[in-house]
């Protein structure tokens, strides 16, 4: 059953250090941002061993839930890391050299935190083509060995190593013998075929090759003597030979048969077993997909009343559903002055999400950090969503700019929308927006003046609004839970007249 999991992290960071193959940093990192989602709706001490990567790249975390506080788990997975990092050889990024040195940026050690930290270092984030990569490495991990000699790895960096070693506590560790290449970690060589495999999937994750360990070259390399085959070996006069191999006995062949039991009689032992097994199988798996897809039939052949037919919700149903979102959303009206400024909206702080967000329609962001220019993503109209079971789905990343700007000197740049921004298809969807680094402000373009209209606003929590125009200063907004008036049909709105400084006042 545990092959059919999959191989766990343990076992893989073993393997690769017997085929002297290193694991990508990037791709311990993922492993880690994938476990620490994982646990977030039960945190556990998990090990090594509670976590299994499938063949198609996919992790699973096997641990108790709500075993452990979130700091005690999000120390176990900064544990769990470390050890991949060790596996990585040179080129670790300082930004998780400095996660395992200081914990989250923010200071609180949990899971939360630590997600926003790894989702950070791996901006931009392709989940796809790094499943892709554990996948390979899986299949290089499950070949046979070869017996040709194998070259000898290049060193490694000894300081990252006795760095890492001492966040792994593994001061007490026993010393490698002479020889070794690595002190305390995993070798660096990488086979060449798996190397331009891994960097051509790590090229779309977008890890800079300037991080990564290059690949060991054969000219340079030295044959490892690994003594003779164990054909070729000759035996010492006073070493005792082998046993000679025994042959089973032969059963004599039955001459009749004449009945089923006969039949199994003359069956090889326990040729029968695994048919049989496989037929409960089949009958098990036939049973329970006709429970699930015929239940009326089960009910029928158990004597049982038939199930209530779920005819869905009543008209009063409906009535009291949209009572409860029209007191909970409005509809925003702005004025605003001069023409053509733009109107932003503030979602949150990175990793920030954005809902109700109309699908088919091209949408932009802008990320804001302190004391950093700001920068701008635009989703497309033509985005492919990610459909989970709360409705549509996707995940943007942006990276801030490196140039200082100070607040007051604000400015954000000319939009990136295109002129056909695309028309809403009627269906609703959530963008979850990564920054790097975390913690950096989001908004997102609502319209330009002078008029703007923005639907299915939460009425509950203040709203700020930014209104930018080149030339003048930003103006901020904020829009309270008291400025919105309810409507006779039980609806909600809220307007403002926004006037930017130095355009003129309105008539």
């Amino acid at each position: 059953m545990s092959e059919l999991l999959g191989i766990t992290v343990g076992d893989l960071v073993a393997t690769m250090k017997e085929r002297r193959v290193r694991i990508p940093s990037e791709i311990g990192a993922f492993i880690a941002l994938e476990v620490c989602e994982g646990l977030e709706d039960g945190p556990a001490p998990v090990r090594s061993s509670d976590v299994r990567i499938a063949d198609d790249g996919t992790i699973s975390v096997f641990a108790p839930p709500a075993s452990a506080t979130s700091e005690e788990a999000a120390r176990a997975v900064v544990a769990m890391l470390g050890s991949l990092l060790v596996a990585a050889g040179t080129g670790v990024p300082k930004v998780l050299v400095q996660l395992l040195e200081e914990g989250p940026t923010s200071g609180r050690w949990d899971l939360s935190s630590l997600r926003d930290d790894l989702e950070a270092s791996l901006v931009p984030l392709n989940r796809a083509a790094a499943r892709r990569v554990l996948a390979r490495m899986l299949r290089e991990a499950q070949k046979p060995r070869s017996n040709a000699p194998s070259a000898r790895p290049a060193p490694r960096d000894a300081t990252l190593d006795a760095q890492l070693d001492d966040l792994l506590g593994a001061d007490d560790a026993p010393a490698p013998s002479e020889g070794d290449a690595v002190d305390g970690g995993l070798d660096a060589g990488l086979d060449a075929d798996l190397d331009a495999q891994l960097d051509a999937t790590l090229d779309e994750l977008g890890a800079p090759r300037s991080e990564r360990p290059p690949p060991v070259d054969p000219e340079d390399a030295t044959i490892a003597d690994e003594g003779p085959p164990d054909d070729d070996r000759t035996i010492a006069e006073d070493e005792p030979l082998p046993p000679p191999a025994r042959r089973a006995p032969q059963r004599p062949p039955q001459r009749e048969v004449d009945t089923l039991t006969t039949g199994l009689d003359d069956a090889p032992k326990g040729s029968v077993v695994p048919w049989l097994l496989a037929a409960l199988a089949i009958l098990a798996a036939t049973a329970a997909g006709l429970a699930l897809m015929r239940p009326d039939l089960v009910d029928a052949a158990l004597g049982r009343p038939p199930a209530p037919v779920d005819e869905g919700p009543t008209d009063e149903d409906r009535e009291r559903m949209l009572r409860e979102h029209r007191g909970r959303f409005g509809t925003l009206e702005l004025q605003v002055r001069p023409e053509r400024a733009q109107v932003l909206m503030y979602v949150g702080d990175g990793p920030a999400t954005a809902e109700e967000l109309p699908l088919g329609m091209a949408l932009e962001f802008v990320a804001i950090a302190d004391g950093r220019t700001p920068t701008r993503a635009v989703l497309p109209a033509d985005a492919s969503w990610e459909e989970t079971e709360s409705g549509p789905r996707y995940e943007l990343a942006m990276q801030t700019g490196e140039a200082p700007m100070a607040a007051e000197d604000l400015a954000l740049g000319e939009t990136r929308l295109p002129r056909d921004v695309g028309a809403p298809t009627g269906e609703l969807g959530t963008v979850r927006v990564i920054t790097n680094p975390p913690g950096a402000r989001v908004y997102v373009l609502v319209g330009f003046a002078p008029a703007v209209t923005v639907e299915n606003v939460r009425t509950d929590a203040p709203i700020e609004l930014l209104v930018f125009l080149e030339g003048h200063p930003v103006a901020r907004e904020t829009i309270a839970p008291a400025d919105w008036e309810e409507n006779a049909d039980g609806s909600k709105r809220a307007a403002r007249e926004i006037t930017l400084e130095g355009a003129e006042p309105p008539e």
